[in-house]
């Protein structure tokens, strides 16, 4: 493609109740796509801003991006960089405009200053879960150690559960059905109540 570098997959879709859509992409390694508007001409940005730190290094093997694409249009309206060594799985609309998101990521992580767990003690799996304004600012990350996150259920307007597998002792549990792990891998389901 010309010296372009595209190797991104679409990981997840997620309607709004206005007909947006919400959709996580993946990338391994280079890429100079993902900034391209959601419509695909080539060399065109994406006019809304994508929030995020930027990595600090050239080349990242597997991180994402979240983004809001107009349902009509198809016009990108901004997003998020997810990473470096992060990417989401899947994502669920919130009221008032906020986006849930979990995913995983490998290493050193960002987390807020109210994470239920800034660090892991596990390398992986990792999971991690994030809230995000309207505009994509950051208002929640934490990773939940010892976790593979398969999916995002809606249980109403504010409440989202969580299903995935818990391969490693540590991965979080309150009122569990046991009190320890029984198994190698476990099934994991979690809760999450947007405020």
């Amino acid at each position: 493609m010309n010296g372009n570098v595209a190797d991104t997959a679409v990981v997840t879709l997620a309607l709004e109740d206005n007909g947006n859509i919400l959709t996580s992409l993946l990338a391994d390694g280079g890429n100079s796509v993902m900034g391209w508007g959601p419509r695909g001409h080539e060399g065109v940005k994406m006019a809304a801003p994508i929030k995020g730190d930027n990595f600090g290094v050239k080349l990242v093997h597997w991180w994402g991006q979240v983004q809001r694409v107009n349902g009509t249009t198809r016009e990108g309206l901004g997003g998020a960089r997810i990473g470096p060594w992060g990417w989401v799985h899947d994502m669920a609309p919130l009221p008032a405009g906020q986006v849930l998101a979990v995913g995983r990521c490998n290493g050193e992580f960002k987390c807020t200053p109210d994470a239920w767990c800034g660090k892991s003690a596990v390398d992986n799996p990792i999971a991690f879960v994030r809230v995000y304004a309207p505009e994509w600012d950051l208002l929640f990350s934490t990773v939940v150690p010892g976790l593979v996150p398969f999916e995002l259920s809606p249980l109403g307007k504010n409440r989202v559960m969580l299903v995935g597998r818990a391969d490693k002792e540590g991965a979080p549990v309150k009122n569990g059905l046991y009190e320890k792990p029984l198994g190698k891998s476990d099934g994991y389901l979690m809760i999450v109540e947007a405020q």
